[in-house]
């Protein structure tokens, strides 16, 4: 068993017993961290169970009868790759996680290029969005659209709200993965001819921003003088808000001591 497997029980163990006390201790963190810990404790159970079950077949591999000894052969080999792939599992729980994963999530989809063909991809993707959000029992709810002539999206923005789902994901830590520009190649509806046309749309997706960091930033952008404005970016770096969101002032614009940043107008639609 390897040493950071172990130390992980040790921490769930402590945990618990920290829970359990009754102490004035932060219920709510250390409960979730005990959450996050239990799928992966469960697995590293399971190869500690698998180990021993392997330590003590040794006895029958041993043994003078041939099928006893092949019967201890044959679990050996399954036990040992049930160790393999819960190995493999809980290497994959350890890899550090994105802390936006377990939110909810703001998705916009614009129409690119390709005219009225584009748009009518936007709103099949926009359908497919919602028919995935639907069977994770997700709520989507839109926030602002343009349709086009022929019943498609120029753009349509909309937030995914729920909990996680079956693998431990909110909306965000799904749908992050979508944000690009994607491509669609085929004969459309709108074409008579029959040639195939080239379509593209692009999605963002924005984790939901708490509604009091929000605030806060809107407070700090009011104020003045401006260097306050570094304040913003500290306090949206800190939720993952992208960098590409901020830009340097003007060298002649900066201040000596902050070396201020400047929120772009850009900003207001991330949130």
């Amino acid at each position: 068993m390897r040493q950071e497997f172990l130390k992980l029980k040790d921490e769930y163990q402590e945990l618990t017993e920290q829970i359990a006390s009754g102490e004035n201790i932060d219920i709510a963190k250390l409960g979730k961290r005990q959450a996050e810990l239990l799928p992966v404790v469960e697995k590293i159970d399971a190869i500690l169970k698998n180990e021993q079950q392997i330590k003590d077949n040794q006895p029958l591999l041993e043994s003078p009868d041939p099928e006893i000894k092949a019967m201890a052969i044959e679990e050996n080999e399954m036990l040992e790759a049930q160790i393999i792939e819960l190995t493999e599992l809980v290497e994959n729980d350890l890899i550090a996680k994105d802390p936006n994963d377990d939110k909810n999530a703001m998705v916009e989809i614009r129409a690119g290029a390709g005219g009225d063909e584009s748009t009518l991809f936007a709103a099949e993707i926009f359908r497919a969005y919602s028919k995935f959000a639907e069977a994770n029992n997700w709520k989507v709810s839109l926030t602002s659209q343009s349709q086009s002539d022929v019943g498609g999206f120029k753009e349509v923005i909309f937030e995914i709200r729920g909990n996680q789902n079956q693998q431990g994901l909110a909306p965000y830590g799904i749908f992050k993965y979508e944000s690009g520009v994607h491509r669609v190649q085929r004969v459309p509806e709108t074409e008579k001819s029959g040639r195939v046309h080239t379509s593209t749309i692009t999605v963002a997706v924005m984790p939901e921003i708490e509604e009091k960091i929000f605030l806060l930033t809107q407070k700090i952008l009011k104020s003045k003088p401006p260097h306050h404005l570094v304040m913003v970016v500290k306090v949206l770096t800190q939720h993952i808000v992208p960098l590409e969101l901020f830009t340097y002032l003007p060298e002649s614009q900066r201040n000596a001591k902050t070396n201020d940043l400047k929120v772009k107008t850009k900003l207001k639609h991330s949130t």
